[in-house]
């Protein structure tokens, strides 16, 4: 008899979940499209699972993508880029023209279709195409694979690798990137790849699914992601500077697994650059100034810039970074970043897209 009534009572209150569930998102599709059908969960929301790439973006999406303090729309075309649809492989006239290869500070996470910095009213420059293959949460494994995949297709004059220190040598240290199994690459005289392990989770793709359709998942979602970079922010531990979070960044002697990262993400760029090269187009990496040390008003960005900068100097790759623009900037008081988490507002889009096409010559 108890057991029954245990029975009962559970199924009771599963009953009322479900039907509190169902009211919600009545209620919620009631309210305007932009303020519920969007997410922070920006890999699960906009892309999909790929055995080769660990994920890759949706195409043909048109999605609100929201989080602490903005909320906007992103569409990815036919190709999955955040770029017009008229965007193709073939060149399609004299312009001198740049894939961009990076991870969510090119696809442009807080930013609308209008503010990303590889748009030409953004950048400025009318002779110039920056064709967007950002991929948010990319390390730079994943963009050399990209490349290989289906970058190498696009007739363009250079690649454009946009490289963070903020998370970048560490996600290229590992087989898994935000609760998603990823390739990588290990070091051992030459690179090496890993990536029999990508599987795809049946749990995941019915919970993306679930996602894409239902806005009270939506809500559910992102008050648990909301709470877990809470929870990751009242965190305070010794990490490696491959770690780096958003506060600042005293040099201190490298660690082991900064001095691996340092040397593996060297060697990948490397390996891009000559991929880029034997395809007939320049090659560049251009880092993203450290939000934590340009708030602070510190002299030098993050302190792996400088030992990554003599890795690739030391192969023969070139580099550059607009740090010291953001600084005096920020020095006068401008507003770059978003204000809960490190990513360019509009005004850091402008500012680092006039930097880059600054660096690219005419055709």
């Amino acid at each position: 008899m108890r057991d029954r009534q245990i029975f009962i009572n559970l199924a009771l209150t599963l009953a009322s979940v479900f039907f509190a569930f169902v009211l919600v998102e009545i209620m919620l599709r009631i309210v305007p499209l932009g303020m519920v059908e969007s997410t922070s969960a920006d890999r699960g929301y906009f892309s999909k699972f790929d055995p080769e790439l660990g994920w890759v973006p949706i195409p043909n999406v048109r999605r609100y993508h929201s989080d602490h303090d903005f909320s906007v729309l992103v569409e990815q075309n036919s190709l999955g880029l955040r770029a017009p649809e008229e965007i193709r492989t073939a060149r399609g006239n004299g312009d001198f023209r740049a894939l961009v290869l990076g991870d969510s500070y090119v696809w442009g996470y807080g930013a609308g279709q209008a503010d990303i910095f590889t748009n030409k009213g953004v950048h400025g420059r009318q002779d110039l195409e920056l064709i967007n293959m950002g991929v948010s949460g990319y390390g730079t494994d994943q963009a050399l694979l990209l490349y290989r995949k289906s970058g190498h297709e696009f007739d363009v004059d250079a690649v454009v690798l946009v490289f963070t220190t903020y998370n970048d040598l560490a996600n290229n240290l590992e087989s898994n990137a935000y609760g998603y199994d990823k390739p990588y690459f290990t070091l051992d005289g030459e690179l090496i790849l890993h990536d029999g392990h990508v599987r795809d989770s049946t749990v995941r793709r019915w919970w993306t699914g679930f996602l894409t359709h239902s806005r009270a998942a939506t809500v559910v979602n992102n008050g648990i992601l909301n709470l877990r970079w809470l929870i990751s922010r009242s965190i305070d531990d010794e990490e490696a500077l491959a770690e780096a979070r958003d506060q600042v960044r005293t040099p201190q002697p490298l660690r082991e697994k900064d001095i691996k990262g340092l040397n593996l993400t060297a060697a990948l760029i490397a390996q891009l650059r000559d991929e880029v090269e034997a395809n007939g187009a320049q090659f560049q990496v251009v880092f993203v100034p450290f939000k934590p040390h340009v708030l602070a008003q510190q002299a030098l960005d993050h302190p792996l810039v400088t030992p990554l900068g003599e890795r690739l100097a030391a192969r023969g790759v070139k580099f550059t970074s607009p740090y010291d623009i953001f600084l005096e900037r920020a020095k006068a008081g401008e507003r770059l970043f978003n204000l809960e988490d490190n990513h360019f507002n509009a005004a850091g889009h402008k500012l680092f897209g006039e930097f880059v096409a600054g660096q690219l010559p005419a055709r």
